[in-house]
């Protein structure tokens, strides 16, 4: 008794001569045209669920051990144009390598437009539908994104509460706005990434649910000294000096940039001559003149050489190694132009 495959092929075949079956892995493919490049059709993967016996004279001869059926092949295919690509095969695999070349030279394959040739294997789709594109329901929600400095007027501001209360509840909208709120009034300026950092061990709610609450008592900010920051509303940066530690730097080099608040070495190396670093009234660069600007960019660029002693780690600068650890890579800072102005309240 053999066991075999059971095969429903594309369309009746007059010869089983016809029969051109590759089995490759767990699947048939079937050459529709005899060509070195003739179009294929393939199986799908072997259906196990039933056995069918080969019966003959009432003796069992065989047991399937898989049905395979072939994907719905397309309604058409593209015609090609093969001749030049046969004969160029066809040359390089019989003619010495100075002839190529010679053949390959007249060719003038640089200036030559290249005959259409699409690939050998026909689009199929198991399931064919007639599809409703006009009255799709998805199930997807709109995402609201804050505008730049946009503060929420009245009724946006009602809409949000409403829909935040309706969301989670009067007692936990309660308890987070606390919790913002009191955040803000304490450090006025904030990225998304340190707000994450401050908000964790003040709330158990996870910080996705936190993060809608951020229009209700800030404004976003994307460019400029303070770019990419959430900062209270009604407090302007440029009217407090000390807003310059929460100033955003872009470094010389390519899309690095720092924020003066996570670096508390550098505000006191900046501090040591506030006459030459600072000024006031701020203006595009913050509170932070051109000579600050250098001296920033000077610290990052040092050289940096890591000691065997943790003593002397600490004489030579562990502040600088620390801080580059620290500096906005490309994969965080996309993530965070991504998340900043986001705060996910569906309609």
């Amino acid at each position: 008794m053999k066991n075999f495959d059971l095969i429903e092929h594309l369309f009746k075949l007059r010869d089983i001569g016809e029969l051109y079956l590759v089995k490759s892995k767990d699947i048939y493919e079937c050459k529709i045209e005899q060509d070195l490049d003739g179009k294929k059709a393939f199986t799908g993967s072997a259906d196990t669920n039933k056995r069918f016996l080969h019966i003959r004279n009432g003796n069992i001869h065989g047991v399937s051990e898989g049905f395979f059926k072939f994907d719905n092949p397309a309604d058409f295919a593209l015609p090609r144009n093969n001749e030049f690509y046969l004969d160029f095969f066809k040359n390089m695999m019989e003619l010495d390598t100075e002839a190529f070349l010679m053949y390959v030279n007249s060719c003038n394959l640089d200036n030559m437009v290249y005959p259409q040739y699409p690939p050998p294997v026909l689009s199929s789709d198991k399931i064919f539908s007639n599809y409703n594109f006009k009255n799709v329901i998805t199930s997807r929600k709109n995402r609201k994104k804050l505008r730049e400095k946009h503060v929420l007027n009245s009724k946006e501001r009602a809409e949000l509460v409403g829909k935040l209360k309706t969301l989670y509840g009067v007692e936990e909208y309660d308890e987070i706005m606390k919790e913002v709120e009191s955040l803000f009034e304490i450090h006025k300026i904030l990225r998304m990434r340190r707000f994450c950092r401050l908000i964790i061990h003040r709330l158990k709610y996870p910080l996705v649910r936190i993060k809608k609450f951020l229009p209700l008592v800030a404004f976003f900010q994307k460019a400029g000294p303070w770019r990419r920051s959430w900062i209270q509303i009604n407090y302007n940066p440029c009217e407090h000096f000390l807003s310059y530690k929460h100033q955003v730097i872009i470094l010389n080099r390519k899309s690095t940039e720092v924020c003066l608040i996570e670096h508390p070495h550098l505000i006191f190396l900046l501090e040591q001559n506030k006459e030459e670093n600072f000024k006031e009234p701020a203006d595009e660069n913050g509170f932070l003149t051109n000579k600050g600007i250098d001296l920033i960019n000077l610290y990052f660029d040092k050289p940096l050489v890591r000691t065997k002693s943790a003593k002397e780690r600490i004489q030579n600068g562990n502040h600088l190694v620390n801080d580059i650890e620290g500096l906005d890579n490309e994969p965080e800072k996309d993530r965070e132009n991504r998340e900043d102005s986001d705060f996910e309240i569906y309609d």
